[in-house]
């Protein structure tokens, strides 16, 4: 997914930059997050993603949850219908 929701502060390309800047060129995570106008906290997401998944990593994400556990059983939204 290369769509980045539209509150993102960072797309696909400024995240590789980010990555580029701490680990290539050694900047601090707190330089690179005052560059780019966002959290330390969120530069370490976009590092820990890179180490645990490489650049695959640094796409955007659904926000979808997992699982609906209280969502309605597919029998009561059949009666509903």
């Amino acid at each position: 997914m290369n769509n980045p929701h539209k509150n993102a502060r960072t797309t696909y390309h400024n995240r590789v930059l980010i990555i580029d800047r701490v680990l290539n060129e050694g900047r601090s995570v707190h330089s690179v997050a005052a560059d780019f106008g966002i959290s330390a906290r969120t530069v370490y997401k976009w590092l820990a993603r890179f180490e645990e998944h490489g650049y695959a990593g640094l796409h955007s994400a659904s926000s979808r949850p997992h699982s609906s556990p209280y969502q309605l059983p597919d029998s009561w939204i059949e009666c509903i219908r």
